[in-house]
């Protein structure tokens, strides 16, 4: 997950909470490359403090890019929380754009197979972690013109499979709640939207799809073909794309639009 602080240019910009070399990585770069300045947050230091000296210190006024923070932070910790938005607020004031990417997955086996308190830790993150978040950050963001939230869910909540109760679970409560918080929100002219992306193409991707390969005895090259043959534009994203339809959501171009579920998946689910 992340918060960006700030608008340079149009686009704004935005975190357990969850930067990591992936998506989150392609999300903080983007909302840079856009003019926000970002503040970056994961449990660990190394990810977000490298991609912080990439994209450049701090800087008071708008840009085209207002720089970097980063801050370590357990967005299943409320304190944590609010740590980390007194980081954003000190530079710059206040926060323009929360963007939530946190996902922890969970056990993935049936629930059988499982303990219902292992399901928690996907609970505690993508669910409880994402309300917590929005929660620190609400006083910091309202009355900021087009203040916006944009959760990060994904395809495993709307196309249902065995074995991923769990993340699908609190993926699907995420999408729920940020219906409500759209209700809730909106007099304080804070949007609130969902991003619901699908295969992102990236070490994380192949690790599942070379896991699946073994499993089934087939070639990593044939199971990939198979994930693209089920999308609609043939082929599977990139973390830049679903980073520029996450900014789209936070953009000035999406003013009227929230409580929205936006689906990033090359259509592969319709």
């Amino acid at each position: 997950d992340r918060v960006a602080a700030r608008r340079g240019r149009p686009h704004p910009g935005p975190r357990r909470a969850g930067v990591g070399p992936g998506r989150g990585a392609a999300l903080a770069r983007v909302f840079a490359q856009e003019g926000a300045a970002v503040a970056l947050a994961a449990r660990g230091r190394t990810t977000i403090d490298a991609l912080a000296a990439e994209l450049g210190a701090p800087r008071g006024a708008p840009g085209p890019c207002g720089g970097a923070i980063a801050q370590p932070t357990d967005i299943a910790d409320e304190a944590s929380c609010e740590v980390l938005v007194q980081r954003v607020v000190e530079p710059w004031g206040g926060i323009d754009v929360l963007v939530h990417n946190a996902a922890a997955p969970g056990p993935m086996k049936p629930l059988a197979e499982s303990r219902v308190a292992d399901w928690r830790t996907a609970m505690d993150v993508n669910y409880f972690g994402a309300l917590a978040l929005v929660r620190a950050a609400l006083p910091a963001m309202r009355g900021r013109a087009g203040a916006n939230v944009v959760m990060v869910s994904s395809m495993a909540s709307r196309d249902i499979q065995p074995a991923q109760g769990a993340y699908a679970a609190s993926k699907a409560a995420l999408n729920t709640v940020a219906k409500t918080l759209a209700r809730e929100l909106g007099p304080d002219g804070v949007r609130v939207n969902v991003l619901v992306p699908g295969w992102i193409a990236g070490p994380n991707a192949e690790a599942s799809l070379r896991a699946q390969a073994k499993r089934r005895g087939i070639a990593y090259e044939d199971v990939l073909a198979e994930r693209e043959a089920a999308t609609a534009l043939r082929r599977i994203a990139s973390g830049e794309e679903i980073a520029r339809c996450a900014v789209l959501l936070a953009s000035d171009y999406a003013s009227t639009v929230t409580g929205h579920l936006l689906d990033a998946n090359a259509g592969e689910w319709m």
